[in-house]
């Protein structure tokens, strides 16, 4: 996290030692709980989650396609063995920028990006 200030990197190692919000969610629904409370916060996490998930798409699409894929497309390909010559070869980094952006909007079949869960709070909060 060398990109991060040191007193922010401390608060993101802070908050991976504890539960996601979307984990405590579902312990509480797989509880029982019912409450008012839990049914706001969880409506409230479901919307906040996929304005996050859409700007991630969107960031993706604007940007990662435009000044990356694109310019990209327009090189001979004689050329294109040196467009990341500091990181992986293109390809790898933008199925690395896909991966990412599908993770963060939780896309069906993305192993890491909690679509089931976020299905299963949608279903909960359907059955009130």
């Amino acid at each position: 996290m060398a990109f991060m200030p040191p007193e922010d990197q401390a608060r993101v190692r802070d908050c991976m030692q504890h539960p996601s919000l979307l984990d405590s969610l579902l312990a509480a629904i797989t509880a029982g709980d019912r409450s008012p409370a839990l049914q706001r916060n969880a409506g409230l996490l479901m919307v906040v989650s996929k304005a996050f998930g859409e700007t991630a798409r969107q960031h993706h699409d604007m940007l990662v396609a435009r000044f990356i894929q694109g310019p990209a497309q327009t090189l001979d390909a004689v050329h294109l063995g040196q467009i990341t010559a500091s990181g992986p070869p293109l390809a790898v980094l933008m199925t690395a920028l896909q991966d990412l952006r599908d993770a963060r909007m939780a896309a069906p079949g993305h192993p890491a990006g909690r679509h089931g869960d976020h299905a299963r709070v949608r279903e909960w909060l359907a059955d009130d």
